[in-house]
Order: C-alpha cells, then structure tokens, then sequence
C-alpha cells in the first residue's frame, strides 16, 4: 500500500511536470540549423579530438552518476520508512 502510494506519487509528479510542456510541438527549424552548424564544428575538429570517443566516455561518466545519484536517492528513502530501514524522521 506505501510502495503504490509512492509509485502513485512518483506518477503524479511526472505527469504534473510533462503538462506544462504543449503536446505535439514542432522542432523549431532554427534549432535544426544551429545542430547542423554545430555538427559541422565538430567534424572538423575530429582528426584532432575524437569526438564520437569523447562524447561515448562523458555519456558513460553522466550514466554512472546519475545511476549513483539514484541508489542513494532510494536508500534514503528507505531510511525513512518506519519498521524497513529507519525511525521514519
């Protein structure tokens, strides 16, 4: 009955942030440009940096960060559930 009221929660909160943003926007095209210019940037630099290496590495750096982030996220609360891991403080 906890875990669906968090579960719940988690849901409500999600779907809470997701409705201030329009359903069925368009990719402004001025952005579309701006990636393309930056992609070409970037591919000049390639022979010096490897980006595609760089970008695979940081990928995996932030993906280890955020799985870190989310195991004390869930010990914590944990540690505040009377009678499983805490005092309920």
């Amino acid at each position: 009955m906890l875990t669906t009221g968090i579960i719940y929660l988690g849901y409500g909160l999600v779907s809470l942030i997701l409705g201030i943003f329009p359903a069925g926007g368009t990719f402004p095209a001025s952005l579309h440009n701006a990636t393309q210019a930056l992609g070409g940037y970037l591919h000049i630099l390639d022979p010096l940096v490897p980006i595609s290496t760089l970008l695979t590495c940081l990928t995996l750096v932030f993906s280890v960060e955020i799985a870190l982030f989310g195991f004390k996220t869930f010990k914590w609360l944990v540690s505040h559930i009377p009678f499983i891991g805490g005092r309920g403080k």
